[in-house]
């Protein structure tokens, strides 16, 4: 006769007194089969199944990637070898680890052997287990980024009669226009995809107002017209960056064009933001560098930013070579954009001019800030200034490494310079789009329409 010996049954009349030799006795078995089946029915009762494996997943784009496991995967170790990342070809910028619990129905096994053949069945217990669920995140980059061919369209900006210059009395008068940083990033809210600046365009209004004032000699940008946000691995390129260089060149165009038309000298400074362009060129294109078209060798180079900006085609002068690029008002005073900047109000102004031989205004530390000294010589003594008149972008934290909290104050530059007279430099605040100069009151006005108008760029 075939006798049943049921797991369950067994491991109950055990824990009720009964000896496995008793039960091996009234089953007609020996001692060590009904240890076995209570062993196997204890280990098929008790043990949860493990954490299913929800997501385990790869993606790239371009030169970065991420990967991404939620489930069993409970180390970036084990993250790497499940996805198969080659460490050879990408660098872990940063990753995160988080876990959770989770609830599970419990089941238990009913295990029945017969003629030691095991059969059985699976019950919801009615009970539920809490069980943990790990998510492991990884960023990466490429050790070597792979040339990003350049899909930028140069701009070309027609720019209106120029007003004849007025003069004050044989004094005349160079409007500096401080780091405007011409960039967006990209406010996606509700399926709707909004650029938001990092320049100021009131400020920027207040800016033109005081040009068109003064009609001056000269307009000078400083540099950093333009952010470059995605020509830089100095920081991590968030996503709202991508795509956003366009718009950039056509509205920074746009913008120089403004002064072009108002006084016919206008010069534009390369800053460390435009040496951005020739650094990633020469380290991820360098084949291209430099590249001119066949028949136009006197032209400015295709991916420069004197092309991409339209500068010459526009009779605007730019000066590059940053840090080196000097543009002289007179003899005695030169702009830069400059390279140095020291903590604290009015520190960065004492070492350039302790640095200096020649008055020199400056931009780069987006303060405003003027350190005089007195340099005696044979034939007496002279004065050199050193002077930064702010910038023109926001100052609220939205520009890439910025934080919100830095010295950083908007404003513009007024330089009175006459032969036989030490020049003045007078510095405009602006502070919310408004500003006090020359008895007058200006007020920035928001010029988007007119932006879009005149470039028939949708912005």
């Amino acid at each position: 006769m075939t006798m049943q010996i049921n797991g369950e049954e067994l491991l109950r009349l055990n824990k009720a007194g009964q000896s496995y030799s008793a039960l091996a006795r009234q089953y007609g078995t020996t001692r060590g089969v009904v240890a076995g089946i209570i062993g196997r029915y204890k280990k098929g009762a008790q043990t949860l199944p493990p954490p299913e494996q929800r997501k385990l997943e790869f993606s790239e784009v371009k030169n970065e990637a991420t990967a991404e496991s939620v489930g069993r995967i409970k180390t970036l170790d084990a993250l790497i070898i499940a996805c198969k990342i080659d460490l050879e070809v990408w660098k872990i910028d940063r990753h995160t680890i988080n876990k959770w619990e989770v609830g599970r129905k419990a089941t238990t096994k009913n295990v029945t052997y017969t003629d030691g053949v095991a059969s059985g069945t699976v019950t919801d217990s009615g009970e539920v287990n809490v069980e943990p669920l790990w998510q492991v995140k990884v960023w990466l980059s490429k050790r070597n980024p792979e040339p990003v061919k350049p899909v930028l369209k140069p701009i070309n900006v027609n720019v209106r009669a120029v007003t004849h210059n007025q003069k004050r009395d044989g004094v005349n008068v160079a409007v500096i226009l401080p780091d405007p940083q011409f960039g967006f990033s990209t406010l996606i809210e509700r399926g709707k995809h909004t650029l938001v600046p990092f320049h100021d365009r009131l400020a920027l209004s207040v800016a033109f107002q005081i040009v068109e004032h003064l009609n001056p000699n000269m307009v000078i940008w400083l540099g950093d017209v333009n952010d470059f946000t995605m020509f830089t691995d100095k920081f991590i390129r968030k996503p709202e960056f991508y795509f956003n260089t366009q718009p950039m060149l056509v509205e920074g165009s746009w913008a120089v064009a403004q002064t072009k038309a108002l006084c016919d000298n206008v010069s534009v400074l390369e800053g460390n933001h435009e040496d951005r362009v020739s650094r990633m060129m020469m380290t991820h294109l360098s084949d291209a560098y430099g590249l001119k078209p066949g028949d136009m060798l006197d032209a400015p180079a295709v991916m420069s930013v004197n092309n991409l900006m339209g500068y010459s085609r526009m009779g605007v002068n730019y000066v590059d070579s940053y840090p080196d690029g000097e543009i002289w008002i007179t003899d005695t005073v030169k702009c830069v954009h400059g390279n140095t900047v020291r903590g604290g109000a009015g520190v960065t102004s004492k070492a350039v001019a302790n640095n200096e031989y020649v008055s020199t205004i400056y931009g780069h530390i987006h303060r405003i800030e003027n350190a005089t000294k007195t340099v005696r010589g044979r034939s007496g003594h002279e004065y050199v200034q050193a002077f930064s008149p702010g910038c023109l972008c926001h100052i609220d934290g939205r520009v890439p490494g910025a934080t919100g909290s830095e010295q950083w104050q908007q404003g513009v530059g007024v330089v009175y310079y006459q032969e036989g007279y030490d020049p003045q430099f007078v510095a405009v605040p602006i502070r919310k789009g408004k500003a006090l100069f020359d008895g007058l009151a200006f007020e920035g006005k928001d010029y988007l329409e007119q932006l879009k108008t005149d470039t028939l760029y949708e912005f």
